[in-house]
């Protein structure tokens, strides 16, 4: 928005219709934080924008979800404030949770759950991926034996102890493992800019300063060399020189064949179970491709415009247009199956609770007929800005009639419901499809 800090002061237009002051600047959170943010406003604000109005003063305050911050004086005041808070509610049945900040990622996020799933699992892979590779040390230093045995054999003759035989084979084990973390660190280096590319995220190297992350490092390197050299330090170093002289320390005897048949078995049971997996992710991948997903996906391309904020939506969509080989241009608010939509809890009279959890997001007119959306109930009127557009999911959660056009629906301001839309996926699959409210802007410009 601005080329320089020093904006104390300056101004934003929300919307096209709310002016904003700068009060502050704040420093970039990092990437992997789960606050992800490009300005902060008072919650009070929005008593003062002309849409949000009537929400803001209705005594159930149904803007959508807020997740309240607090800061307790010491933590074992969470019991007593948890206790108080449920107190304080009306509805007997209601109680209130307090979590720490700490978890909020893994533990109790909207997508904590798959956050949780996916750490776990490629955790396991990489955890898979290294006892491969210890195993394969292992076997070749077993494979290998026969001729450090002579070695052995020798420098304990000329005075060798066995503790300084194991400081070496460790030491061996600690460079080949140092050797490869430089490898490996310098290969994520430069493969990085491309991977982040391609899976569409942003990474800062901020993480490599974090405590954690240097702790979980070393203790890898030190676990590494201690799982690959305890086999040499503890046995190939500990045999007599007298039976090694006389070629009884071979790793053809039972105790090195039974090792190193074990070791194998090992190496093909995890190689065997990455190859299973790989094949039901394979699956699960063309189930996707081949799942109808309710729209037509084919040569629809999706630009992201994170950079371009100072330029209206509809000059962009104009130039857009004027180039040869672009058919139609549609915009939304937000981009489908990357989660982060608004959602909003519509109250349903029948329903005790806080109603319908409602995922929401602004379009403008050619949006429907650009991704190929099938109507149910369609449009009689011209549209205009602020109408909504409703999936039958959507309907069947709020309990509308079967043709509920004309009826006027509160998502952070009134709206009517202009026509009803067959559900379709825009959310990573699952089960069903959520209920979905659209509602019509010809400028999406922030």
């Amino acid at each position: 928005y601005f080329s320089r800090l020093d904006v104390i002061g300056e101004t934003l237009m929300i919307n096209n219709e709310t002016t904003m002051i700068i009060s502050g600047v704040y420093e970039n959170t990092p990437s992997y934080s789960s606050f992800d943010f490009e300005f902060l406003g008072s919650a009070s604000t929005l008593g003062l924008i002309d849409a949000m109005k009537d929400q803001w003063n209705n005594d159930k305050f149904q803007l959508g979800a807020f997740e309240t911050f607090m800061k307790l004086d010491k933590p074992e005041s969470k019991e007593l404030v948890e206790q108080t808070m449920t107190s304080l509610n009306e509805d007997p049945s209601a109680t209130y949770k307090l979590y720490p900040l700490e978890d909020m990622h893994l533990k109790f996020g909207i997508q904590a759950e798959d956050n949780q799933a996916n750490l776990i699992i490629f955790i396991a892979i990489g955890i898979m991926i290294l006892l491969l590779a210890v195993i394969n040390y292992i076997n070749l230093t077993i494979a290998r034996s026969t001729s450090r045995y002579k070695e052995i054999g020798v420098r304990k003759v000329n005075g060798a102890s066995s503790t300084a035989l194991s400081k070496q084979f460790f030491l061996e084990s600690g460079l080949y493992v140092l050797v490869s973390f430089i490898i490996g660190a310098i290969a994520a280096f430069l493969l990085k800019p491309g991977v982040t590319t391609s899976l569409g995220i942003s990474l800062d190297n901020s993480f490599l300063l974090n405590p954690s992350f240097i702790n979980t490092i070393l203790f890898m390197v030190l676990g590494l060399i201690l799982i690959s050299g305890i086999y040499p330090a503890l046995v190939m170093g500990r045999k007599l020189s007298v039976n090694i002289l006389k070629g009884q320390g071979s790793s053809k005897g039972k105790g090195g064949s039974w090792l190193q048949k074990g070791f194998t078995a090992l190496q093909f049971g995890v190689s065997v179970a990455m190859i299973f997996c790989t094949i039901i992710v394979w699956q699960q991948l063309s189930h996707l491709r081949a799942e109808e997903l309710g729209l037509e996906k084919d040569q629809v391309m999706v630009l992201s415009t994170p950079d371009i904020k100072n330029e209206p939506v509809a000059y962009l969509k104009n130039k857009l247009s004027s180039i040869v080989g672009i058919e139609k241009v549609a915009s939304s608010s937000l981009s489908m199956y990357n989660g982060g939509y608004s959602i909003f809890f519509v109250p349903v009279p029948e329903r005790e609770d806080n109603g319908v959890s409602m995922n929401y997001m602004t379009i403008d007119a050619n949006f429907v007929d650009l991704l190929g959306l099938e109507w149910e109930v369609k449009p009689e009127i011209n549209l205009k800005n602020g109408d909504i557009i409703l999936n039958k999911a959507a309907v069947s959660k709020l309990n509308l009639k079967q043709d509920p056009r004309g009826d006027e629906l509160r998502l952070g301001g009134k709206g009517r419901i202009v026509g009803i839309i067959n559900n379709f996926v825009y959310s990573p699959l699952s089960p069903e499809v959520g209920a979905m409210a659209m509602r019509l802007r010809d400028d999406l410009t922030n």
